[in-house]
């Protein structure tokens, strides 16, 4: 991807009060360094992007909300570039989806094997893949910003239904109603 010198760091702060990094040879202001990065390896693919550009509704329980997508790749695949992956942030982002089914969410985390929190069996990697979004590693995109234009949508993984263990009684004796074996006893 293009290299550092292709950016200058800026004073300018916005609304929520973070530092914006500044390409110093186009007219593109992003927010993290893992932004900055992914805009690099878009850029230096040729792969055309908007940068902030589509704000998508969504309700959170008795409140309207909009949610300013970091990356349009197309009209339907959207990116939010992660470094971490906040409860809140995974609460908003499975929001934004079911009021925007039309639309394909695509995570690129600065580590994907990243744990929710310390001791979390659960990695980002294992959540999206768990709630149905497309995800990469930086790394990924950087080696291949291609599989962007690739995404699909996923369906979430669904956890197979318990049913009841059968009770011993059920087992031995098949054919019998429940009920009836359960006062079915010999005195």
């Amino acid at each position: 991807c293009l290299g550092e010198n292709m950016y200058q760091r800026s004073t300018t702060q916005n609304k929520a009060k973070r530092e914006r990094t500044h390409l110093a040879s186009e007219t593109l202001s992003v927010r993290s360094g893992l932004e900055k990065a992914f805009a690099e390896c878009l850029l230096e693919a040729h792969i055309p992007f908007e940068y902030e550009h589509e704000r998508l509704p969504y309700i959170v329980p008795s409140s309207t909300h909009r949610y300013l997508a970091d990356f349009s790749i197309t009209s339907r695949v959207i990116v939010e570039t992660k470094g971490r992956l906040t409860g809140e942030d995974r609460k908003k982002m499975l929001l934004v989806r079911l009021h925007n089914p039309e639309k394909i969410i695509v995570f690129v985390f600065s580590n994907k094997n990243k744990r929710l929190y310390k001791n979390s069996p659960t990695t980002y990697a294992g959540w999206c893949e768990k709630h149905g979004f497309n995800y990469f590693d930086i790394k990924e995109v950087k080696y291949d910003p291609s599989i962007l234009l690739k995404v699909k949508p996923i369906e979430p993984k669904t956890k197979a239904k318990r049913t009841k263990p059968k009770k011993l009684q059920d087992l031995c004796n098949p054919g019998l109603p429940s009920k009836t074996r359960s006062t079915s006893r010999s005195s």
